[in-house]
């Protein structure tokens, strides 16, 4: 296992982006970036700006060869976003380097309005639904892709998904819904099929 860490708390850049690189999986988490926008009514420093683009094109460049993407909640830090400031990473950017990778996504259904939208918007731009991992009741991962359903976000807490053909199929895990990125090696672990 290779781990490498894109982006993290520094020199005002915000974010966490990890790339884990296990046999044939190369599994991306929380492909975000961002800058305090305005901080006491300054704009981040030029170099603060710099670190924050160089760190965009890292993401952007290892998202090419993701075999998964983790989605540990929607903080603008932690996503690319469909409206992003001049200083997060704009979805529209991915686009063609998501088209064949598997997400690994938190149910939006806790956050706010503003913040659950993101998972909403990212899904429509992608043109896809983005699989939640949550615990499932009575519903194995094989009954949650046969019934074809399709999530909105008037319906989120129903916990329906639409099966993609265009896509590999995503795994339905039993993860506690309190998933965060502490609880994501076990995710890995699950997903890469680790003893």
């Amino acid at each position: 296992m290779q781990i490498e860490i894109i982006g993290t708390e520094s020199l005002g850049v915000r974010g966490l982006c990890v790339v884990v690189t296990v046999k044939d999986r190369k599994i991306i988490i929380d492909p975000g970036v961002a800058l305090g926008y305005s901080r006491h009514g300054k704009l981040p420093h030029p170099f603060q700006v710099a670190v924050g683009a160089k760190i965009r094109e890292k993401i952007i460049e290892s998202l090419k060869s993701a075999t998964d993407v983790v989605i540990s909640h929607y903080h603008g830090d932690h996503i690319p976003l469909v409206n992003p400031n001049p200083y997060q990473l704009n979805a529209r950017m991915v686009i063609e380097a998501c088209r064949n990778t598997r997400f690994w996504c938190k149910d939006p259904g806790d956050a706010s309005d503003k913040i659950s939208m993101r998972y909403y918007d990212l899904s429509r731009l992608l043109n896809m639904e983005l699989p939640i991992v949550e615990e499932q009741k009575n519903e194995s991962a094989d009954q949650v892709f046969k019934q074809d359903r399709k999530i909105s976000p008037e319906s989120h807490h129903s916990h329906q998904y639409q099966h993609h053909h265009s896509r590999k199929p995503c795994a339905i895990l039993p993860v506690p819904a309190s998933c965060r990125t502490g609880n994501l090696a076990m995710l890995l672990k699950e997903a890469c099929d680790i003893p």
